[in-house]
C-alpha cells in the first residue's frame, strides 16, 4: 500500500464512530510520548488531539473531529508504522487492520484534495467509517 504525503497541511476533519476516535486517542502517540513501533524506538509524533468540546458528537454515535494537517499526518504515519509484523511488535492483527483501514481512508481523501489559494478554504472531511450512508454525508 502506498501512503501519500499531503500537499497542503491545512485543517481537516474526520468523521467516524465514537469508538474509532476513542481507539485513535488511546493508541496514536501524543506529542510528548515515546513510541515503540515494530522495530525501532523513537520520539512521539505531532498528534495533538483537539479538546473534547471541539469534537461534535452526533445522535448516530458518529463524531466529527477537527484536526490540523500535522495531526492528520501523525495519524497517517502511525497507521504506516504499526504495519510491520515482527515478534517484538506490540501491535495485534486487529491493530494493523484498523491502521490499514484508517490509513487508506485518509490516503484516498488526500488524493482528492484540491489545494485552496486562501486560508479560508473549505475544511476537507474524511470519512473513516465504512457504514456511512448517503444520508449521513453532511458533517
Amino acid at each position: 500500500m502506498t501512503w501519500p504525503r499531503p500537499q497542503a497541511w491545512g485543517w481537516h476533519a474526520i468523521r467516524c464512530h465514537r469508538n474509532t476516535w476513542a481507539y485513535l486517542l488511546e493508541n496514536v502517540p501524543k506529542d510528548s510520548e515515546t513510541v515503540i513501533t515494530g522495530h525501532e524506538r523513537g520520539q512521539g509524533s505531532a498528534f495533538r488531539p483537539p479538546a473534547q468540546d471541539e469534537v461534535a458528537a452526533e445522535d448516530d454515535a458518529m463524531v466529527t473531529v477537527p484536526l490540523s494537517g500535522t495531526t492528520l499526518a501523525a495519524v497517517l504515519s502511525w497507521c504506516r508504522n504499526i504495519q510491520p509484523n515482527t515478534l517484538r511488535s506490540p501491535w495485534t492483527e486487529l491493530d494493523r487492520s484498523i491502521g490499514r483501514r484508517v490509513g487508506a481512508a485518509i490516503s484516498q481523501a488526500l488524493d482528492n484534495v484540491i489545494p485552496s489559494n486562501g486560508a479560508d478554504g473549505p475544511t476537507a472531511v474524511i470519512y473513516l467509517d465504512d457504514r456511512v450512508t448517503a444520508k449521513d454525508t453532511t458533517p
